[in-house]
């Protein structure tokens, strides 16, 4: 090749100067996409985690490109930068609501306790999207931090009758266990402690289901 290295060097540091502007067009298309789903998708439908991922991830971004513009003297794309950053920052309120208004583990309960927040009759069948949520409700510091701490109840209560579940599960298998093991006739003794086991799983058995009919009512 004829080229130099001089001329590699210059085009590398080129690509570099370039390369806010790159990350700043593709960056704003995403998010102006990712924007209209999360303020006009139906709630129940949303990933709330992702959301809260994706928006972190793009407010770090959008600070950072509206700092390096700056400095570069770059006046245009930096406050094209700065007001998509500062949308970036407006919806930051709203991801803890999306997030708790999202989740899957939300029950007939819940939803009784989110009416009560938001001040109107609220459920799964009758949520829409974040802007007509914001429109009917007017979404305070502290509603968001009580809509939040519900869906952590629910999330709470969802594990622990996982949980339940699986100690039911392990109690089933030990009755069977129990119960196919080979018995001694001339042994009352242990028949006796046999059933008496038996009867033991299948008491703790039943105190299980119970548990778990009171978690999902």
């Amino acid at each position: 090749l004829s080229m130099s290295a001089t001329f590699f060097r210059q085009f590398d540091e080129m690509d570099a100067e370039l390369t806010p502007y790159r990350q700043l067009w593709s960056t704003a298309l995403s998010f102006h996409q990712a924007y209209s789903t999360w303020v006009k998708g139906h709630i129940l439908t949303l990933d709330g985690e992702q959301i809260s991922r994706d928006h972190a991830e793009m407010l770090e971004l959008f600070s950072t490109l509206t700092t390096r513009l700056e400095a570069d003297g770059a006046d245009e794309p930096m406050r094209f930068a700065q007001s998509i950053l500062q949308q970036l920052e407006r919806f930051g309120m709203h991801v803890p609501v999306v997030r708790a208004l999202s989740d899957k583990n939300l029950r007939a309960g819940h939803w009784a306790q989110i009416s009560s927040i938001v001040g109107f009759q609220l459920s799964g069948e009758n949520l829409t999207n974040l802007t007509n949520l914001i429109e009917l409700s007017v979404m305070s510091k502290d509603k968001v931090a009580q809509l939040a701490a519900v869906a952590e109840h629910a999330d709470a209560e969802a594990r622990a009758e996982a949980t339940l579940a699986e100690i039911a599960g392990a109690f089933d298998a030990m009755a069977l266990v129990v119960a196919d093991a080979p018995k001694k006739p001339d042994k009352a003794a242990g028949e006796a402690k046999q059933a008496a086991t038996t009867k033991s799983a299948a008491a703790k058995k039943k105190k299980l289901h119970a548990d778990l009919r009171k978690l999902a009512a």
